[in-house]
């Protein structure tokens, strides 16, 4: 993780960043911090009046940068979805999970475009759906893994053949 406000990258799980002393917030949903939740601060500070839009924007770039590379990273191409992707013999198994980081990953793309109008416009409106959608990836991003690891678990490390098969490389 690196810090929004400076770009540092962090070691372990720090309460404020080394480089700048910015606070790396946690609050719930979240349980320690992440991208998500220092722009979030981030967005609510700025909505509050604690930072200027030029300041909001530097963090945004910040965070749009490691979401961009996020999302290419997960899908090669924005117009199909991970669950087409899926080879069919792990379809019926993982479809559920995959359909959840599917539908998360739209969120983080209405969320990155909604904050672009929040940095055009700088409404109240903007920038509470922005919030809204950026809580709402998160949530339903780790629901997708939890659905994901369950499968992964129910499995106990081997395949359909009974055989041994390493998952811990995954």
């Amino acid at each position: 993780m690196i810090c929004l406000n400076c770009g540092r990258d962090q070691q372990g799980e720090q309460e404020e960043c080394p480089g700048c002393g910015h606070s790396l917030p946690v609050f719930p949903p979240y349980v320690r911090s992440n991208h998500v939740a220092q722009l979030q601060q981030a967005l609510r500070h700025c909505k509050d009046g604690q930072l200027t839009l030029e300041q909001f924007a530097e963090i945004y770039g910040r965070f749009a940068e490691l979401g961009l590379n996020f999302q290419q990273r997960w899908r090669v191409n924005a117009q199909t979805s991970l669950v087409d992707g899926l080879p069919p013999e792990l379809k019926a198994r993982y479809q559920a999970g995959v359909a959840e980081l599917d539908q998360a990953l739209n969120l983080l793309e209405e969320a990155l475009q909604c904050l672009d109008q929040c940095l055009e416009s700088g409404t109240d409106a903007d920038f509470a759906r922005a919030d809204d959608l950026l809580t709402d990836f998160f949530k339903i991003g780790c629901g997708g893994c939890a659905i994901l690891m369950e499968e992964l678990d129910k499995t106990e490390n081997t395949d359909s053949a009974g055989t041994f098969l390493d998952v811990r490389g995954l």
